[in-house]
This record gives C-alpha cells, sequence and structure tokens, in this order.
C-alpha cells in the first residue's frame, strides 16, 4: 500500500530568545500530526533554544547571512541607528538567501512566524511557494507611513493567508480577506494549576508576591513596575517583586568605553540604568531580577497575581500563562491585554505608563483574596475556552490546507460584511504604492552596492561580528 504524500512545511523563525513567537512555534509542533506533515525549521540564528525543537525531531537549519525587517512595538530601528541600516542593506540579500533556501527545501507551505519576516516571505513566494505569514506584532506606523505601507504591499502581493493573534491586525496590513485570528495558546500540561493549588494549600507564611514575565524592556514597562513597587511596599509592607526575563545586565562598564555610550545613546543602556537604580534584592525594598527562569510555572504557583504593565500593543502570553495557573492579573489597557483581560472579572486593565494607578491595582488585588480567588477562576476558565492547544493548532492546521487547495482563508461572514459594507476610500488602509516602490528601490541599491564590496572583498563576516558585539 502507498503511502500518502506528507505535507512538508518549512517555518521561519526569526528569534530564539525565550519569547512569544519561539515558544508558540514550540507548542504548536508538539500539536503537529507527524503522519500528515514533515516540518523543518529555519533559525536565522543559532541559539540553545533549537535544541529543543530538535529533541521533538524536527529539522532545523541555520543559514548564514539572513536577517530580518522589524517595524513593530516589540523592535524598531530608525535609520539613525545602524542596526537598522543593516536591516535595510541585507534586505536584498536575506530575500535571495530565502529564495535558494526554499527552492531546496521545495516545502509544500512556508509559514513565516513573525511580522518581521517580510524577506523571507517574498523569497518563499518568488521560489513558488505558498506562504502564510503569522503576524504577531503589532505594525508601526512610522515615519509618512514608508516602511508600514511596505509591509502592507507584502502583505498583499506575496503571503496567500495572515494568521493574527490580535483583533484588527489583518486591517492594519490592508488584508482583511487573508486574516484569520488565531490567539496563541498555553500548554496546560505544563501550566497545571495543580501547582499552585498545592502551594495555596500548604499555608506556609510567606511574603505576598507579585511576578512580572518580560525582564527588563521599555515596552513592557519594568521601570513603571518598578516605580508602583515603591508605592506599593510603603502601602502594605513587606510584597516580593519579581521580574523574571532577559535584561538587567545595565550597560558596559567603564565611562570611556565606546560600547556603553552607543548603550546608553542608542540602545537601551539609559533605561536599564533607571530600572536598576531601583531594584534592591537583598533587603526585597524592590524588585528582584531574576534572569531567565526555566520553570514559569513553578514561578506563577508561588506567587499571588501578575503584572503586564506594558506600554506598547502587544500580545500578552504572560497572561494566558497566568489564566491556565489561575492567577489573577493587572494589565495594561491597551490593544492586546484589553482583548485577554475582562477588567473586573479575570483582572483589572489600568492605563499604561501610569505607576500609581498600578500601584492602586495592585494594592486593590493583594488586599481582598477572595476577589484576587475570583478572578483567577474566572482567568482559567476563559484560558481553557479561547486558548486550548488542541483547538487553536487545528485552527492553523486548517489554514495550510486552505492555502493548498486554493480556498478563501477568511471566515465567509466576513467576506459578507465586506461586500454589505465596503470601505469607504477615506476609511480604507493606505497604500502608498510609491512608498513601498521607493524604499525597496533604494533597499536594492545599498543592499546589491554593500554586498559587492564587502561581501566579494570577504570583510561581510568581520563587519556583521563587529556589528553584533557593538548592538547584540
Amino acid at each position: 500500500m502507498v503511502q500518502p504524500r506528507k505535507t512538508r512545511v518549512c517555518y521561519f523563525l526569526h528569534s530564539g530568545s525565550v519569547g512569544g513567537a519561539t515558544l508558540s512555534l514550540l507548542y504548536l509542533l508538539q500539536q503537529m500530526d507527524r503522519e500528515r506533515y514533515e516540518p523543518v525549521v529555519v533559525f536565522l540564528h543559532d541559539t540553545p533554544m533549537r535544541q529543543q525543537f530538535q529533541e521533538l525531531g524536527v529539522q532545523t537549519l541555520v543559514p548564514q547571512g539572513m536577517t530580518y525587517f522589524s517595524h513593530t512595538t516589540g523592535e524598531s530601528l530608525g535609520l539613525r541607528n545602524p542596526r537598522g541600516w543593516s536591516q535595510v542593506v541585507s534586505f536584498i540579500p536575506s530575500v535571495w538567501k530565502s529564495y535558494r533556501l526554499v527552492q531546496g527545501l521545495r516545502p509544500d507551505v512556508v509559514h513565516a512566524n513573525s511580522s518581521t519576516l517580510s524577506p523571507q516571505v517574498i523569497g518563499a513566494k518568488l521560489a513558488g511557494a505558498k506562504v502564510v505569514w503569522h503576524i504577531r506584532e503589532h505594525v508601526l506606523d512610522g515615519f509618512l507611513g514608508l516602511r508600514k505601507g511596505f509591509l502592507q504591499w507584502v502583505a498583499r502581493r506575496y503571503a496567500d493567508a495572515l494568521i493574527t493573534i490580535m483583533e484588527g491586525a489583518g486591517e492594519r496590513l490592508g488584508t482583511p480577506d487573508k486574516a484569520t485570528l488565531v490567539y496563541n495558546f498555553v500548554d496546560f500540561a505544563f501550566f497545571d494549576r495543580r501547582l499552585r493549588d498545592e502551594a495555596l494549600a500548604q499555608g506556609s507564611p510567606r511574603p505576598r508576591s507579585v511576578v512580572m514575565l518580560g525582564g527588563v524592556d521599555r515596552i513592557k514597562g519594568t521601570l513603571e513596575l518598578a516605580q508602583a513597587c515603591q508605592l506599593v511596599q510603603g502601602n502594605l509592607g513587606e510584597v516580593r517583586f519579581i521580574v523574571a526575563g532577559y535584561g538587567g545586565e545595565g550597560a558596559p562598564k567603564g565611562r570611556l568605553n565606546p560600547r556603553r555610550w552607543l548603550s546608553m545613546s542608542l540602545g537601551s543602556g539609559r533605561y536599564v540604568e533607571q530600572v536598576l537604580k531601583l531594584c534592591k534584592p537583598h533587603d526585597h525594598s524592590g524588585l528582584e531580577l531574576v534572569g531567565v527562569v526555566k520553570d514559569v510555572p513553578r514561578l506563577l504557583a508561588q506567587s499571588d497575581l501578575l503584572v503586564f504593565p506594558s506600554t506598547e500593543p502587544h500580545f500578552a502570553r504572560p497572561v494566558i500563562e497566568a489564566g491556565a495557573m489561575a492567577l489573577p492579573v493587572v494589565a495594561s489597557d491597551i490593544p492586546g491585554p484589553q482583548e485577554l483581560v475582562v477588567h473586573g472579572k479575570t483582572g483589572l486593565l489600568v492605563p499604561p505608563g501610569n505607576p500609581r494607578a498600578l500601584a492602586d491595582a495592585i494594592i486593590a488585588l493583594l488586599s481582598d483574596d477572595d476577589k484576587a480567588r475570583s478572578m483567577g477562576e474566572a482567568g482559567y476558565q476563559q484560558a481553557q475556552r479561547l486558548f486550548n492547544a488542541r483547538i487553536n493548532a487545528q485552527a492553523t492546521f486548517a489554514i495550510y490546507e486552505r492555502v493548498l487547495r486554493g480556498e478563501p482563508v477568511a471566515p465567509p461572514d466576513h467576506h459578507d460584511q465586506e461586500k454589505a459594507n465596503p470601505p469607504s476610500p477615506r476609511g480604507a488602509a493606505i497604500h502608498p504604492l510609491w512608498a513601498s516602490a521607493f524604499l525597496v528601490w533604494m533597499a536594492a541599491l545599498v543592499g546589491i552596492y554593500v554586498w559587492n564590496i564587502l561581501h566579494v572583498g570577504g570583510r561581510w563576516d568581520r563587519v556583521q561580528d563587529l556589528v553584533g558585539r557593538l548592538f547584540g
């Protein structure tokens, strides 16, 4: 009996950090039927996380000299930043490398796992693959809308389908007819609420604790939490505030160190220094920066409250992880958290960038155990309903099948609504094709010129290493 041919899916992963995009893809592959699909994951950078994919039996690749193009709340680099120029210069070579790689792998579907992967989307489509673009980040408007217009053009011309994790992402890219909302999901076997139930049942005396997942990052609102921390401790006394994740090492040492100057002027060094001034881990009178934590469920189980004080719109994976652990949440009242937190039911929403309001919400929940327990239970029920791994993974695989069959990917009711209420020209998404063409032309000229000089001269690797050391 002839075995049916497996559908080969090539995933491009822009980051190998222990973050939302990487974990979401890992959880997706855990749900994949290997009798039906054959996955291969392409990492743009080698990373320890690659081993976790290999342990699932997934083929992994790390091509050289391939980069991405960021224009999101998570990372947006202006042209005054050398890393921004590096992305522009490397754009055309990355498209070419993606094209050659996809040609060699010959996948049925290419899944670009981030909105930053526009070079890979273009290269894969030019190589003849069906392309699914996962829009995980909030795309910025930017100066004059040039980069946003370019990404809109890429989405319309080169993506066969878009998967969004927040409402309105398809409209922002001008392609609502291609977009399907599929929330990120959580592994309930890993984030097992029984860990927290056991911790609560022990009843051993311990200081109340507030946890934040996301490290030291401006868009995560770490500084606002540090300021709120002092207000809470002044009101309630001893409360532990724990921040888990990357960051906290500060700028390089030495007043005359050029890397320190660059970090303080172009990077996040100044922001980290401000946070570090408010950290006093030894006497628990400030934030405790604990770095990357492998056992996140146990950290949540031993906490009373999760905070997500983000200052920019983006999907809040820690909120759904807290929901799986029946932990109440305080989060910013902005797109992303607004979809995940039902104010007054599963948690509290507060204005972003407001330490006083953040502190008041934390005090309100830490002072009312019954209210906090009720919100945690409601968050757990919502997580079971909206962030179920099996259901949401199958919705993703169904998009692959519809794309391969050439069927519409957006829900039928969405198409009907579009026909009944066509957007007016004033309210429609802006499509500055001239701006997109200008950006592609500029990237092509600069990229080809610099590529020829540096790469042919054998100096490209050294330049990349220097940029990585200075701004990595």
